[in-house]
């Protein structure tokens, strides 16, 4: 047993860690619209974030694995239903989503879309942050009626997930060639149209 909670302990101090740096690099290299390609000595800070969340993905490859392995066990002895429980999710997407933000900031994919997908990463792995939260007692009865609350939303999770895409769909459809005052195209990706369907 204490070598679980020191184990727990352990893990939640490195995913502080990675929260923090990976939302400072969010911040200052994806917010602001720096590119990888640009980036000089000029932005001393800009770079040292870029840095942090090199070492944030690093943590979260870690996470990442060890949900992996988690999963190969759980398959090989109980099935795949016993897996699929809201924190594994949310660790395999916020971990996957963080890995995806970096590598098109690096990679230098369009800006519009690395910066819905690093929204979606920030998002969750600050979610994520409430699964730690289940060592405090005064929080964990509050987090489990959360939790609760959240499984049994998820049919209404995935009908609201069809609804989105298929207004976003039909509204690239519709006006997928409509163009600004600058003549340019509005929706030059399905993020933009996804992201104003979904606010």
């Amino acid at each position: 047993w204490s070598r679980f909670v020191t184990g727990f302990y352990i893990r939640f101090a490195l995913f502080v860690v990675q929260l923090l740096l990976f939302s400072v690099f969010a911040a200052w290299c994806i917010a602001q619209d720096v590119s990888f390609d640009t980036m000089d000595a000029r932005h001393y800070g800009t770079a040292r974030a870029f840095y942090g969340g090199c070492v944030a993905a690093g943590i979260g490859a870690y996470f990442l694995i060890r949900e992996v392995l988690q999963l190969c066990a759980c398959v090989a002895d109980e099935g795949l239903k016993d897996y699929i429980e809201f924190w594994n999710v949310v660790q395999v997407c916020s971990h996957s989503l963080e890995l995806v933000s970096l590598a098109m900031f690096v990679l230098g994919s369009n800006p519009v879309d690395t910066r819905v997908v690093a929204t979606y990463a920030i998002f969750s792995l600050w979610i994520n942050l409430l699964y730690f939260t289940k060592a405090i007692r005064q929080i964990s009865f509050l987090l489990e009626i959360l939790t609760t609350i959240i499984s049994d939303m998820i049919p209404f999770v995935i009908i609201m997930t069809i609804l989105v895409l298929a207004d976003t769909l039909a509204l690239l459809v519709l006006v997928g060639n409509l163009k600004d005052q600058n003549d340019e195209i509005l929706f030059a990706s399905f993020a933009t149209p996804l992201d104003l369907v979904y606010r």
